[in-house]
Protein backbone atom coordinates (compact mmCIF):
# COMPACT_ATOMS: atom_id res chain seq x y z
CA UNK A 1 0.00 0.00 0.00
CA UNK A 2 1.12 3.65 -0.92
CA UNK A 3 2.25 5.61 1.88
CA UNK A 4 0.22 8.20 2.61
CA UNK A 5 1.56 11.91 4.17
CA UNK A 6 0.10 11.10 7.24
CA UNK A 7 2.70 7.80 7.77
CA UNK A 8 5.43 10.81 7.62
CA UNK A 9 6.85 11.71 10.89
CA UNK A 10 6.93 16.02 10.95
CA UNK A 11 9.90 17.56 11.73
CA UNK A 12 10.42 18.68 15.41
CA UNK A 13 12.00 21.67 15.97
CA UNK A 14 13.16 23.11 19.31
CA UNK A 15 10.51 25.54 20.83
CA UNK A 16 10.27 28.38 23.34
CA UNK A 17 8.80 26.60 25.97
CA UNK A 18 6.57 29.68 27.79
CA UNK A 19 4.94 30.35 25.02
CA UNK A 20 4.26 27.02 23.77
CA UNK A 21 3.16 26.18 27.32
CA UNK A 22 0.57 28.56 26.86
CA UNK A 23 -0.75 27.50 23.72
CA UNK A 24 -0.98 24.19 24.98
CA UNK A 25 -2.65 25.17 27.91
CA UNK A 26 -5.73 26.77 26.11
CA UNK A 27 -5.87 23.68 23.47
CA UNK A 28 -5.98 21.73 27.16
CA UNK A 29 -9.09 23.71 28.21
CA UNK A 30 -10.30 23.38 24.59
CA UNK A 31 -10.44 19.61 24.76
CA UNK A 32 -13.26 19.85 27.80
CA UNK A 33 -16.00 20.89 24.94
CA UNK A 34 -14.82 17.67 22.73
CA UNK A 35 -14.85 15.39 25.90
CA UNK A 36 -17.94 16.71 27.32
CA UNK A 37 -19.89 15.52 24.33
CA UNK A 38 -19.30 11.71 24.82
CA UNK A 39 -19.27 12.21 28.87
CA UNK A 40 -22.99 13.65 28.51
CA UNK A 41 -24.49 11.51 25.74
CA UNK A 42 -22.82 7.76 26.33
CA UNK A 43 -23.01 5.28 29.26
CA UNK A 44 -21.21 7.03 32.83
CA UNK A 45 -18.05 5.03 33.50
CA UNK A 46 -15.80 5.15 36.27
CA UNK A 47 -13.12 5.80 34.48
CA UNK A 48 -14.54 8.53 32.09
CA UNK A 49 -13.80 6.40 29.13
CA UNK A 50 -16.40 8.11 27.00
CA UNK A 51 -14.48 11.15 27.30
CA UNK A 52 -11.07 10.09 25.63
CA UNK A 53 -10.20 11.38 22.48
CA UNK A 54 -8.38 9.85 19.73
CA UNK A 55 -6.05 10.99 17.09
CA UNK A 56 -7.02 11.42 13.32
CA UNK A 57 -4.43 11.41 11.40
CA UNK A 58 -5.26 12.62 7.83
CA UNK A 59 -7.04 15.68 9.30
CA UNK A 60 -4.62 16.14 12.33
CA UNK A 61 -7.28 16.66 14.79
CA UNK A 62 -8.15 14.83 18.09
CA UNK A 63 -11.98 13.36 17.70
CA UNK A 64 -14.12 12.23 20.41
CA UNK A 65 -16.31 9.17 20.43
CA UNK A 66 -19.47 8.52 18.29
CA UNK A 67 -22.71 9.35 19.36
CA UNK A 68 -26.33 8.51 17.59
CA UNK A 69 -28.85 11.03 17.64
CA UNK A 70 -30.99 11.88 14.22
CA UNK A 71 -27.84 10.54 12.49
CA UNK A 72 -24.62 9.38 14.29
CA UNK A 73 -22.05 11.93 15.04
CA UNK A 74 -18.75 13.16 16.85
CA UNK A 75 -17.32 16.19 17.69
CA UNK A 76 -13.72 17.05 16.92
CA UNK A 77 -10.86 19.92 17.57
CA UNK A 78 -8.15 20.58 15.01
CA UNK A 79 -5.28 21.18 16.97
CA UNK A 80 -3.46 23.34 13.96
CA UNK A 81 -6.18 25.90 13.36
CA UNK A 82 -8.34 25.80 16.58
CA UNK A 83 -11.33 24.98 15.23
CA UNK A 84 -14.09 22.60 16.36
CA UNK A 85 -15.96 20.58 14.14
CA UNK A 86 -19.08 18.04 14.11
CA UNK A 87 -18.76 15.78 11.57
CA UNK A 88 -21.38 13.01 10.56
CA UNK A 89 -20.46 9.24 10.04
CA UNK A 90 -19.11 10.05 6.54
CA UNK A 91 -16.65 12.72 7.58
CA UNK A 92 -18.76 14.90 6.32
CA UNK A 93 -18.72 18.59 8.17
CA UNK A 94 -21.90 19.24 9.45
CA UNK A 95 -20.64 22.22 11.64
CA UNK A 96 -17.48 24.49 12.34
CA UNK A 97 -16.50 27.18 14.84
CA UNK A 98 -12.81 29.00 14.70
CA UNK A 99 -11.93 29.13 18.61
CA UNK A 100 -9.97 32.19 17.84
CA UNK A 101 -11.39 35.03 19.85
CA UNK A 102 -14.13 33.27 21.48
CA UNK A 103 -15.27 33.02 25.39
CA UNK A 104 -15.62 29.57 26.90
CA UNK A 105 -19.31 30.45 27.60
CA UNK A 106 -20.14 31.28 23.72
CA UNK A 107 -18.06 28.19 22.43
CA UNK A 108 -20.91 26.20 24.72
CA UNK A 109 -23.78 27.78 23.65
CA UNK A 110 -22.86 26.96 19.79
CA UNK A 111 -22.30 23.68 20.89
CA UNK A 112 -25.85 23.09 22.74
CA UNK A 113 -27.38 24.93 19.67
CA UNK A 114 -25.56 22.32 16.81
CA UNK A 115 -25.99 19.49 19.11
CA UNK A 116 -29.92 20.49 19.43
CA UNK A 117 -30.17 20.26 15.73
CA UNK A 118 -28.69 16.62 15.90
CA UNK A 119 -31.38 15.47 17.81
CA UNK A 120 -29.58 14.68 20.96
CA UNK A 121 -30.68 16.73 24.32
CA UNK A 122 -28.41 19.80 24.70
CA UNK A 123 -29.00 21.13 27.81
CA UNK A 124 -27.52 18.54 29.22
CA UNK A 125 -24.34 19.29 28.07
CA UNK A 126 -21.92 21.07 30.37
CA UNK A 127 -18.34 21.32 31.52
CA UNK A 128 -18.61 19.55 34.68
CA UNK A 129 -16.04 16.86 34.46
CA UNK A 130 -15.03 14.48 36.88
CA UNK A 131 -11.63 15.99 37.31
CA UNK A 132 -9.66 18.97 38.40
CA UNK A 133 -7.46 20.76 35.81
CA UNK A 134 -5.74 23.84 36.42
CA UNK A 135 -7.89 27.26 36.29
CA UNK A 136 -6.88 28.62 33.36
CA UNK A 137 -7.79 32.03 31.84
CA UNK A 138 -10.05 31.03 29.44
CA UNK A 139 -12.50 29.10 32.37
CA UNK A 140 -12.85 32.30 33.79
CA UNK A 141 -13.97 34.49 30.91
CA UNK A 142 -10.88 35.28 28.61
CA UNK A 143 -10.88 34.73 25.16
CA UNK A 144 -8.96 31.85 23.33
CA UNK A 145 -6.14 33.30 21.51
CA UNK A 146 -3.17 30.96 21.12
CA UNK A 147 -0.08 31.38 19.40
CA UNK A 148 -0.41 29.15 16.00
CA UNK A 149 2.88 28.30 15.09
CA UNK A 150 2.74 26.93 18.37
CA UNK A 151 -0.21 25.39 17.82
CA UNK A 152 1.00 23.31 14.97
CA UNK A 153 3.92 22.44 16.74
CA UNK A 154 1.96 20.81 19.44
CA UNK A 155 -0.20 19.09 16.50
CA UNK A 156 3.06 17.72 14.78
CA UNK A 157 3.91 16.81 18.57
CA UNK A 158 0.63 14.29 18.98
CA UNK A 159 0.71 13.05 15.09
CA UNK A 160 4.18 12.13 15.72
CA UNK A 161 3.30 10.51 19.56
CA UNK A 162 0.37 8.67 17.64
CA UNK A 163 2.71 7.54 14.74
CA UNK A 164 5.99 6.15 16.70
CA UNK A 165 3.67 4.68 19.49
CA UNK A 166 1.53 2.76 17.08
CA UNK A 167 4.31 1.67 15.50
CA UNK A 168 5.60 0.34 18.86
CA UNK A 169 2.43 -1.20 20.02
CA UNK A 170 1.46 -2.97 16.72
CA UNK A 171 4.75 -5.36 17.16
CA UNK A 172 3.53 -6.49 20.46
CA UNK A 173 -0.15 -8.00 21.78
CA UNK A 174 -1.71 -6.63 24.23
CA UNK A 175 -1.65 -2.51 24.77
CA UNK A 176 -4.80 -1.11 24.16
CA UNK A 177 -6.14 1.42 22.29
CA UNK A 178 -4.27 4.65 22.16
CA UNK A 179 -6.08 7.46 23.58
CA UNK A 180 -5.72 11.01 24.80
CA UNK A 181 -6.98 11.74 27.98
CA UNK A 182 -8.61 14.99 28.67
CA UNK A 183 -7.86 15.22 32.61
CA UNK A 184 -3.81 15.43 31.67
CA UNK A 185 -3.45 16.23 27.81
CA UNK A 186 -1.44 12.78 27.95
CA UNK A 187 -1.63 10.32 24.88
CA UNK A 188 -1.58 6.79 25.86
CA UNK A 189 -2.10 2.73 26.02
CA UNK A 190 -1.56 0.36 28.86
CA UNK A 191 -0.69 -3.26 28.53
CA UNK A 192 -2.07 -5.89 31.44
CA UNK A 193 0.89 -8.27 31.28
CA UNK A 194 -0.45 -10.12 34.41
CA UNK A 195 -4.02 -9.74 35.67
CA UNK A 196 -5.18 -10.93 39.12
CA UNK A 197 -8.20 -9.34 39.01
CA UNK A 198 -7.01 -6.41 40.83
CA UNK A 199 -5.50 -3.66 39.17
CA UNK A 200 -3.32 -2.95 42.85
CA UNK A 201 -1.74 -6.34 42.47
CA UNK A 202 -1.90 -6.57 38.32
CA UNK A 203 0.94 -5.90 36.25
CA UNK A 204 1.31 -3.49 33.80
CA UNK A 205 3.54 -1.13 31.46
CA UNK A 206 2.27 2.04 30.48
CA UNK A 207 3.21 4.25 27.53
CA UNK A 208 2.50 7.35 25.79
CA UNK A 209 3.17 11.23 25.33
CA UNK A 210 2.68 14.27 27.93
CA UNK A 211 2.63 17.41 26.13
CA UNK A 212 4.25 18.67 29.57
CA UNK A 213 2.78 18.77 33.09
CA UNK A 214 3.65 19.94 37.00
CA UNK A 215 6.21 16.79 37.00
CA UNK A 216 8.32 17.97 33.55
CA UNK A 217 8.04 21.37 31.93
CA UNK A 218 8.50 20.41 28.36
CA UNK A 219 6.99 17.82 26.23
CA UNK A 220 7.95 14.35 26.32
CA UNK A 221 8.17 10.68 25.79
CA UNK A 222 7.57 8.04 28.92
CA UNK A 223 7.48 4.47 29.91
CA UNK A 224 6.72 2.76 32.90
CA UNK A 225 5.52 0.00 34.92
CA UNK A 226 3.31 -1.41 38.01
CA UNK A 227 4.29 -2.71 40.40
CA UNK A 228 7.07 0.35 39.75
CA UNK A 229 10.58 -1.02 39.29
CA UNK A 230 13.56 -0.79 40.90
CA UNK A 231 16.33 0.52 38.57
CA UNK A 232 19.59 -0.15 40.62
CA UNK A 233 20.77 -2.40 38.09
CA UNK A 234 19.26 -1.07 34.74
CA UNK A 235 21.23 -0.73 32.16
CA UNK A 236 22.05 3.03 30.89
CA UNK A 237 19.96 3.80 28.03
CA UNK A 238 21.17 5.03 24.52
CA UNK A 239 18.43 7.88 24.53
CA UNK A 240 16.12 8.93 27.52
CA UNK A 241 16.42 8.79 31.41
CA UNK A 242 15.77 6.66 34.10
CA UNK A 243 13.35 8.49 36.00
CA UNK A 244 11.60 7.89 39.84
CA UNK A 245 10.61 11.21 41.27
CA UNK A 246 7.01 11.00 41.29
CA UNK A 247 6.78 8.02 39.68
CA UNK A 248 9.21 5.58 38.48
CA UNK A 249 9.78 4.67 34.58
CA UNK A 250 12.04 6.58 31.78
CA UNK A 251 11.33 9.56 29.67
CA UNK A 252 12.44 10.80 26.75
CA UNK A 253 12.20 14.85 26.76
CA UNK A 254 11.53 16.62 24.03
CA UNK A 255 14.89 19.31 23.77
CA UNK A 256 16.41 15.85 23.88
CA UNK A 257 14.98 14.54 20.97
CA UNK A 258 15.21 17.21 18.68
CA UNK A 259 18.61 17.46 18.72
CA UNK A 260 18.14 15.18 16.13
CA UNK A 261 17.19 17.29 12.94
CA UNK A 262 17.05 14.63 10.60
CA UNK A 263 13.17 13.26 10.69
CA UNK A 264 14.12 9.57 9.69
CA UNK A 265 16.30 9.73 12.90
CA UNK A 266 14.13 11.87 15.22
CA UNK A 267 11.86 8.61 14.48
CA UNK A 268 14.37 6.14 15.27
CA UNK A 269 15.43 7.63 18.29
CA UNK A 270 12.06 7.32 20.08
CA UNK A 271 11.63 3.71 18.69
CA UNK A 272 14.62 2.90 19.93
CA UNK A 273 14.26 4.39 23.14
CA UNK A 274 10.66 2.80 23.59
CA UNK A 275 11.64 -0.84 22.58
CA UNK A 276 15.06 -0.88 24.81
CA UNK A 277 13.13 0.82 27.40
CA UNK A 278 10.38 -1.95 27.56
CA UNK A 279 12.91 -5.10 27.69
CA UNK A 280 13.86 -3.94 30.39
CA UNK A 281 10.46 -2.99 31.84
CA UNK A 282 8.87 -6.23 31.17
CA UNK A 283 11.16 -8.42 32.33
CA UNK A 284 11.04 -6.55 35.70
CA UNK A 285 7.18 -8.13 35.85
CA UNK A 286 6.98 -11.44 34.23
Amino acid sequence: MPASQYDFWQIMDELEFDSFQQTKNQLHQAIQNVSAVGRTFLPESKIDENAVLEWIPFSKRLAGKWIQGEIKFRSSISLESFVVYLVDSSYTELSSLKLVGKKQGAIMVWLEEQLALLGVQSANISLNYPYLIPEYPQSKGKTFDPSLPDAAALANLYHNSWLGITQFIALIDGFARLTVWPHHFDMATLQVVKDTGDPETSASIGVGMSPGDHHIDEPYFYMNSWPYAQQDDFPELKYGEWYEEDWAGAILKYSDLVKEISPAIQRETLQTFLESTYQVLRATII
